[in-house]
């Protein structure tokens, strides 16, 4: 109970229950589940662009190429780097080729 209160959670539920009880545990929620998101991509060293993509899969199935030089303001060598990295480090898929390449999160 004394670490619930640390950090800042409810104390735990306790239910009597017939021959036993039950402690219910609250935790911190999506809260929580956001922040620790953010520190994985922290400690994967990639740049801010390379966040905003990942932040863009999250809402969209695919990103290309073109969508993320616009979403960066980039050229198009630098989008290829990028997108190049994460695929490297096991981030996203690249999908398809020539002109239709697209990248999606890997699952």
């Amino acid at each position: 109970m004394e670490e619930m209160k640390q950090n800042n959670l409810p104390e735990p539920e306790f239910q009597n229950l017939s021959g036993g009880f039950e402690v219910t545990l609250i935790g911190p929620g999506r809260t929580f589940e956001q922040e620790i998101e953010k520190q994985k991509l922290h400690v994967l060293e990639i740049n801010e662009r390379q966040k905003s993509a990942i932040e863009y899969l999250k809402e969209n199935e695919v990103i290309s190429r073109k969508t993320y030089m616009k979403l960066n303001k980039i050229s198009n060598k630098t989008a290829f780097l990028e997108l190049k990295n994460l695929v490297e480090k096991n981030i996203m898929v690249k999908e398809g080729k020539g002109r239709s390449v697209t990248y999606r999160l890997k699952r």
